[in-house]
C-alpha cells in the first residue's frame, strides 16, 4: 500500500485567503508565532510555503461554542 501523495504546498498569499484575512496580517503572525504552522524553503530568507493540511487543521483549532470559549487557539 502506497502513501497517498502530499498536497502541494500553497503560498503566503493563497493560506491567507484560505485563512480569509490579508497577507499582511498572515505575515505579521508568522513574526508573533500565530497562524498555521509553515515551511521556510531555503535559509532564513527563504520562501514561507504553507502544508493546505496545516491551514485546515489551523481553522478547524479555532473552532468556538461560544465568546467565553478560550480555545486552544495559539
Amino acid at each position: 500500500m502506497s502513501n497517498p501523495a502530499p498536497a502541494p504546498l500553497v503560498r503566503s498569499p493563497m493560506a491567507a485567503k484560505l485563512c480569509g484575512i490579508q497577507p499582511q496580517t498572515l505575515r505579521q503572525w508568522r513574526t508573533q508565532g500565530r497562524g498555521p504552522e509553515f515551511i521556510l524553503l531555503g535559509n532564513q530568507r527563504g520562501r514561507v510555503a504553507y502544508d493546505p493540511r496545516a491551514i485546515e487543521a489551523w481553522i478547524a483549532a479555532q473552532t468556538r461554542r461560544s465568546t467565553a470559549d478560550p480555545g486552544g487557539a495559539k
